[in-house]
């Protein structure tokens, strides 16, 4: 027969091994807690050693991310990015994209960047001066940017940026703009084309009383003639005094670059008297008032200058060789203008 007291030892040891096992389970457990953590901490703590660009397509999966990130050197472990992003709770919010991931980024870093749709931007250039042919020309250089558009035909292309006007020159405003990878050519000139007619038409609005333009698109024509005059920025304003008085006294501008513009895109020579005689109607000498269309992209600040002319008598101006122009009054004074222009030229 058993003594009470060797039951309540054998009770007890019973009780001493189970709770060791306890103990020790819980000691075992919150040594895996404790390594994963500090291993998780190392893996999302690591730092890219260079920049790197990554891209997220659409539908690309939690998985599929993060291994790319992985073998992109961009994260340390795929499986700590993929335990940190559900942690986070962030799994539905990542966005797709062109990223740029700076030098020592970790992955908490690249995570929010995912997360916040920090995606890097391109930019391309729409200059001052410049012709749609220009225009076309910097844009299929971007390769970031998506082509929707038919650049073999400027009718075309108006058509599918569903504009009313016939001919593109001059209706895109000057500027660099900034855009994500696969951003659609028709999604930026329309932008640019907004920019143009948001500014066109606030200036409008502060125009200088008694001009010869029956509305804002005709102050764009003679911006364009400005821009393409003089690179001078004092001159923009007397330039357009010029136009402003010709157009109040009937006289034909005779300006060269609508004259230049109508002989085609790719003329580059000196003009000639036969070329003064060429019939289009861009040939100001020929054709009083202002051309059909714009002949470049002008300026904010040549905008400005044709809503703004100078008051004064000048109605001729001619180059003077330094980028500079002699404004006169009369056609006596213009053609000595001339000569002294010529006889520099060829002492030079």
């Amino acid at each position: 027969m058993t003594s009470p007291l060797g039951i309540t030892l054998r009770n007890y040891s019973i009780i001493l091994a189970d709770t060791m096992k306890i103990v020790i389970s819980i000691v075992v457990l919150l040594s895996i807690i404790l390594f994963s953590g500090i291993w998780l901490s190392q893996q999302l703590c690591a730092k890219t050693n260079q920049e790197m660009i990554y891209i997220i397509e659409p539908g690309d999966s939690l998985k599929k991310i993060a291994k790319g990130l992985q073998d992109n050197h961009i994260i340390a472990n795929d499986y700590a990015f993929i335990a940190w992003v559900y942690f986070k709770q962030d799994a539905h919010h990542l966005r797709a994209g062109e990223y740029l991931f700076e030098k020592n980024s970790t992955s908490a870093m690249v995570l929010d960047k995912i997360v916040r749709g920090d995606v890097l931007m391109h930019s391309v250039r729409i200059g001052e001066g410049w012709t749609f042919a220009q225009i076309a020309e910097s844009l299929a250089a971007e390769t970031a940017l998506q082509k929707t558009l038919d650049w073999n035909s400027p009718d075309t292309i108006l058509q599918q940026l569903d504009l009313s006007h016939h001919i593109p020159e001059g209706l895109f405003f000057p500027e660099t703009y900034h855009f994500p990878r696969n951003y659609t050519d028709a999604a930026l000139l329309t932008v640019a084309y907004q920019e143009m007619q948001k500014f066109l038409n606030t200036a409008w609005q502060t125009r200088a009383p008694h001009l010869p333009y029956e509305n804002a698109y005709q102050a764009l024509i003679a911006a364009s003639i400005i821009e393409k005059e003089t690179a001078v920025l004092s001159e923009l304003k007397d330039v357009s005094g010029v136009i402003y008085r010709r157009l109040q006294k009937s006289m034909p501008l005779q300006v060269d670059p609508t004259l230049v513009f109508g002989l085609g895109a790719h003329y580059d020579k000196p003009l000639t008297k036969a070329d003064l005689k060429q019939d289009t109607p861009y040939n100001t000498y020929l054709h009083l008032g202002l051309p059909p269309t714009p002949i470049a992209i002008p300026s904010a600040l040549a905008i400005e200058a044709a809503l703004h002319p100078n008051e004064g008598t000048s109605l001729y101006f001619v180059a003077k060789g330094d980028g500079t122009h002699v404004f006169t009054d009369n056609l006596a004074a213009h053609n000595k203008a001339v000569q002294d222009y010529r006889n520099q030229m060829e002492a030079q």
